[in-house]
């Protein structure tokens, strides 16, 4: 009873890892859309995400 939530999931899980691991490619978003079959907004939102949880 009473858990605390702990800081958002570290890069590496689920659709982020995905989205990284492209960007590690050197793929464009649309790219990196295109791959995962969903739209470039979500991509920049992932990519969004994982730039703050590494802090940039």
């Amino acid at each position: 009873m009473g858990q605390e939530q702990t800081d958002a999931a570290p890069v590496g899980v689920g659709i982020e890892r995905e989205v990284l691991s492209l960007m590690a490619e050197d793929r464009s978003n649309s790219g990196n859309a295109a791959a995962l079959v969903i739209t470039p907004g979500v991509v920049e939102k992932h990519v969004a995400n994982i730039f703050a949880k590494l802090g940039g």
